[in-house]
């Protein structure tokens, strides 16, 4: 059986610890990279959603939060056709945003 890939070395990383700063993560459950190589994080013990940069630099620290009824979340899809970003919550709900593009 050949490999498909291998993984040989990690090329940036975020979050160096637990918190709920900026720079920081508390248990990420779910990434998303869209067209734009943008990496969303459902940052579960923050109650919010991140976007990150293709280096992993932060672009929108809460995106969504608790300010909008998210709780927990562990589950991320986003159709970008529709405009749509679906998330998974702990407690069983999914949630629905509508994803308003970036101003050139």
């Amino acid at each position: 059986m050949t490999a498909l890939c291998r993984c040989v070395q990690v090329t940036h990383s975020h979050g160096a610890e637990r918190g709920s700063g900026r720079g920081l993560l508390n248990e990420p459950r779910a990434l998303v990279v869209d067209a734009a190589e943008r990496v969303w994080v459902a940052d579960c013990r923050n109650h919010r959603i991140k976007v990150l940069g293709a280096k992993l630099e932060v672009h929108a620290h809460k995106l969504v939060s608790a300010d909008h009824g998210l709780d927990r979340p562990t589950s991320l899809a986003l159709d970008h056709v529709s405009g749509l970003l679906y998330v998974g919550q702990h407690d069983g709900r999914i949630l629905v945003f509508r994803v308003q593009q970036d101003e050139p």
